[in-house]
């Protein structure tokens, strides 16, 4: 596991975070805060829990694409497409010629963490490599 120092922008502010990287057996690795989030597998889902609010979590999994983002809709690209599920659920669907990946984004419906909280998950997904 390899850690690295990054700046990501908060609130138009640079930021200073550690980040390291989690290569998981799904096939992908994928970086994350690791003083704000701690990450576990459970079946056959990679589980990011935010250390200070257990129901702000990213979750990780093999999906199905589904129909709403074939054929141009949601602004899919061949790498990857976009759903807005609710107020407090994103889901991020990232393709490879082998695999289809779902990422879950959920806050908590009262989050006050949620303005510190996006760019710090918008890096992760920006880092979600396949393998």
């Amino acid at each position: 596991f390899d850690k690295k120092m990054e700046y990501i922008t908060v609130s138009g502010n640079q930021e200073l975070i550690y980040t390291q990287k989690y290569v998981s057996d799904l096939g992908y690795s994928m970086r994350y805060d690791v003083n704000n989030f701690s990450v576990f597998k459970y079946k056959d889902r990679d589980y990011y829990r935010f250390e200070k609010d257990s129901n702000i979590i990213v979750i990780v999994e093999h999906a199905e694409l589904p129909v709403n983002c074939e054929n141009g809709n949601n602004n899919v690209t061949t790498v990857s497409c976009y759903l807005n599920v609710d107020n407090y659920t994103d889901e991020y669907y990232i393709t490879s010629s082998s695999s289809i990946y779902k990422l879950t984004v959920k806050l908590a419906n009262d989050s006050t963490y949620y303005t510190n909280l996006l760019p710090r998950i918008e890096s992760m997904i920006n880092s979600f490599e396949i393998n």
